[in-house]
């Protein structure tokens, strides 16, 4: 059987241990670099070889056919791909595949062979013999509530085979257009077959959106992953990561994991998650609605410079603590799956995206602090946020109050006005004349340069003129 084998040689920053065969580093970079190089399976083979010493990674795509033609078509668009890559910047590179480059890879080379391992297709994966529980594990149940509708998920109970994995939640899908994806791959449930796409296995340090067209409960059993001592990359930009715990701890359980908490600089250094966020302040650490990492929710994170993640989700006295000043906890006020104040209420689940904004609201000169901001597309209802339960530690609106909102949308929202209203303390409803337009996964403002809305509610001496003049003739 005739193939094409093309071959890109890729040198990275770290260490071969960091690019262990399996681990999620390397499950996510072969999942990016398939989705980059057009190499997809089955008509495309993907193989990744790190070689000691610095990390040199072998990328070999073979492409196995008895048809020359569809040799020849999908060879061109992987070589093509390939070339591409070769003339990005290692910054532009470290940014879309999501691990740091340290050169631009060399032109590729492509040959022809005879592909020794994969002259037929594979058989359907078995099922692995059961793995050891880890020391001093124990036999644990959780239970994740599924929206119907979007759920953010994560356990450290889920990982393996896609349909082994998912376990309960099959009895929940019923329709092709179930799913549930993570930050590179998806899968789509088939009636009949199970859960079928390029999404094949699952682990628990990662954030997985399920879409289910009728919720219910997910009952997952087995011994909890011990994070302790595992490493993972965080990306320059947005990377999807969960929480392989059973008990909630403190935002500041990402800096007391963090590997160089020195590159947390700046304001842009997010966390997300379905409902809520928080943003980082250089000197004081995360401020914003988001206070705790909980059983059963995934999240994203947003870093300006790529990082890693050490023993993440492990017991607090295990990792580093202390290293930066913490926040105090704060309740929240209201129930997760439903955001509201008065006659506005969204269910953020019936949403696929969102974006964050951090605003001020200044009423007839004055910051507004006690009433209620909503956002709205189409004059559709896209969100709701109540003062935040902080005062700003620094910025021109030191000392008062923002409202943190998450506006929702699909993705044919991207690029809509934005538009907002304000709900005072004694009821009275002022549409304000600021807007934006939305777009997915993005922040506005912060809390040192929050995104400011002006607003009056007195008519303007120009408009009290015209309104005499009118009565007067």
């Amino acid at each position: 059987m005739q193939a094409t084998v093309v071959s890109l040689e890729l040198q990275l920053a770290g260490d071969v241990a960091d690019y262990s065969e399996g681990g999620p580093v390397m499950a996510n970079l072969e999942a990016t670099l398939r989705i980059s190089l057009s190499c997809l399976s089955p008509v495309c083979v993907l193989e990744l070889i790190a070689k000691p010493g610095s990390v040199v990674l072998d990328v070999r795509m073979t492409i196995p056919d008895t048809r020359a033609s569809l040799i020849a078509g999908v060879a061109s668009e992987v070589v093509a791909a390939a070339n591409t890559m070769t003339t990005l910047t290692t910054a532009q590179l470290t940014s879309s595949i999501g691990v740091p480059f340290l050169n631009v890879p060399a032109t590729p080379t492509v040959a022809n062979g005879v592909p020794a391992l994969i002259l037929t297709a594979p058989p359907p994966p078995l099922a692995p013999p059961p793995a050891a529980p880890p020391p001093n594990s124990q036999h644990s149940t959780q239970t994740i509530t599924l929206n119907a509708g979007w759920t953010w998920i994560s356990s450290p109970l889920i990982s393996g085979l896609t349909n082994q994995a998912l376990g309960s939640m099959s009895g929940l899908a019923n329709s092709y257009t179930d799913s549930v994806k993570d930050q590179y791959q998806f899968t789509n449930y088939v009636p009949g077959f199970g859960w079928i796409g390029a999404l094949v296995s699952l682990n628990p340090f990662t954030c997985y959106k399920v879409y289910l067209n009728v919720g219910g409960e997910f009952v997952l059993n087995g011994f909890p992953t011990d994070p302790t001592g595992t490493t993972y990359v965080l990306n320059q930009g947005w990377t999807w990561i969960g929480w392989p715990a059973l008990t909630p701890q403190p935002v500041t359980a990402l800096v007391d994991a963090i590997e160089d908490v020195s590159k947390l600089t700046t304001l842009n250094e997010r966390i997300k998650s379905q409902y809520q966020f928080t943003s980082w302040v250089p000197g004081y650490g995360f401020f914003g609605e988001l206070q705790l990492f909980e059983p059963g929710k995934g999240y994203m994170i947003e870093l300006t410079q790529p990082n890693r993640l050490n023993s993440f989700g492990a017991p607090r006295s295990s990792v580093r603590t202390g290293r930066q000043r913490q926040l105090e906890p704060m309740p929240n006020e209201l129930k997760p799956h439903v955001v509201n104040s008065g006659s506005w209420l969204i269910k953020p689940d019936t949403f696929e995206y969102s974006m964050c904004v951090v605003a001020v609201v200044v009423m007839d000169g004055v910051v507004a602090e006690d009433g209620a901001l909503a956002a709205f597309v189409n004059d559709q209802l896209r969100g709701v946020a109540r003062p935040s339960p902080y005062k700003a530690p620094v910025g021109p609106y030191k000392g008062f109050v923002s409202y943190n909102l998450m506006a929702y949308g699909h993705l044919e929202a991207e690029g809509e006005l934005v538009t907002f209203q304000y709900r005072h303390a004694d009821g009275r409803t002022s549409t304000l004349e600021r807007s934006m337009s939305f777009a997915k996964d993005t922040f506005r403002g912060s809390i040192v340069d929050p995104f400011v809305i002006v607003h009056t509610t007195k008519p303007h001496a120009a408009q009290i003129v015209s309104a005499v003049a009118a009565a007067v003739h």
